[in-house]
């Protein structure tokens, strides 16, 4: 999982959920640098861009995508 929000608020949410499919979540404290993440995730598992989905909720995903070459996909 890659997001802005933090590590700890994301994990709680996953285990009051009963989410336990998710292992590795990506974070940061700067809203605008989901595009260096995405890199990051990229790079660690060796993923090419063209062929990765992002799932987005807001519009800062779309740009972050369009800034690595990600496709993406916005739900509300």
């Amino acid at each position: 999982m890659i997001s802005s929000n933090s590590e700890h608020n994301i994990r709680e949410f996953l285990q009051a959920n009963g989410v336990e499919e998710i292992d590795t979540v990506y974070s940061s404290s700067s809203i605008f640098g989901k595009d260096k993440i995405i890199k990051k995730f990229l790079k660690t598992y060796k993923l090419d861009a063209s062929e990765t989905l992002y799932v987005g909720d807001e519009a800062r995903d779309i740009i972050a995508c369009k800034q690595t070459g990600v496709q993406v996909i916005w739900v509300e």
